[in-house]
């Protein structure tokens, strides 16, 4: 299985609240996680936010920011190129869409065109999940709890996410011959229009937890 999360669902590995549960262990059973570059920016602002009003004491705010950052380096991240940007702009009129909601949608859209499986689409919007189904994703909460299995033994996931990466990299580059690159950089990808269409980014500098 393989999950794009938005922040709302993003934010449910750190932080319990309802729907946490479910969203653990869709990532426990997933193949590949997935999300958007932006997604950083707003569990950033999210988490300062709960830090400020004192849902967050300041030594868990520090052990989220830990693992947000650990984290992020595991996920298959969507940059924000050009094209991805046209698109989360045709998306936002056709769904009626905030502009970052757009972003989430279109850049699991654009992931389904690259694999060869429907991406599961976890989020806690209404509209936004509307207008995910309107457009053919699954949603998380009506997914079989029998697909959200926890996966044991020898790394299955990372063998499942390495398959995964190889048909993204299959779909962008060519033949890899089972090689997958433990990161992509930016000026790896082909260029769209108006800047990369893909990326796997390295996790953004996080100088709060570096200190």
């Amino acid at each position: 299985m393989i999950v794009y999360l938005d922040t709302s669902a993003l934010v449910k590995l750190y932080i319990d609240e309802a729907g946490a549960p479910m969203v653990r262990r869709a990532a426990r059973g997933a193949e590949l996680m997935a999300t958007s570059e932006i997604a950083y920016v707003e569990m950033r602002a999210a988490l300062a936010r709960r830090h400020r009003e004192g849902d967050l004491s300041a030594r868990g705010h520090r052990r989220v920011l830990e693992s947000l950052y650990a984290d992020w380096a595991e996920m298959f991240v969507l940059s924000l190129g050009g094209a991805l940007i046209k698109d989360a702009g045709n998306v936002a009129e056709r769904y009626r869409l905030r502009a970052y909601d757009a972003i989430h949608l279109a850049s699991a859209l654009l992931l389904r065109e690259r694999i060869d499986a429907v991406p599961v689409f976890a989020c806690w919007d209404d509209d936004l999940s509307a207008a995910a189904a309107r457009a053919g994703l699954q949603l998380l909460p009506t997914v079989a709890s029998a697909s959200l299995g926890v996966q044991a033994e020898v790394s299955p996931r990372r063998q499942g996410r390495s398959a995964v990466l190889g048909r993204l990299c299959d779909n962008l580059f060519g033949d890899f011959n089972g090689r997958i690159p433990d990161r992509l950089k930016l000026r790896d990808i082909p260029q769209a229009d108006s800047g990369p269409v893909w990326a796997v980014v390295r996790p953004p500098f996080c100088p709060d937890i570096a200190a």
